[in-house]
């Protein structure tokens, strides 16, 4: 069997592309600590990430969508934040 080579898609890489979307979801989308994410990986999948690289992982699309990128953080920072407390009920 001949397996095909990938270049390029993630150059000098130590985690998997297939990796890199759990790792990034749980960054952002639960909003964890990178400290906390890198126990959760380290927990799961035995492997040992930096927190330096789950923030690598993060900035990545950066380098892809460049100016777009930067102007979706820009919206971002500047867009109102909704407070959705609820334990301060009546």
């Amino acid at each position: 069997m001949v397996k095909p080579e990938i270049q390029d898609a993630q150059p000098n890489a130590s985690l998997s592309l297939r990796s890199m979307p759990f790792i990034a979801e749980r960054k952002t989308a639960e909003r964890l600590p990178a400290t906390r994410v890198s126990g959760i990986v380290n927990d799961i999948f035995e492997m040992t990430v930096k927190e330096d690289e789950i923030m690598n992982i993060i900035h990545l699309p950066s380098k892809h969508l460049g100016p777009a990128y930067l102007s979706i953080v820009r919206r971002i920072r500047i867009s109102e934040s909704s407070y959705t407390d609820k334990t301060s009920c009546c």
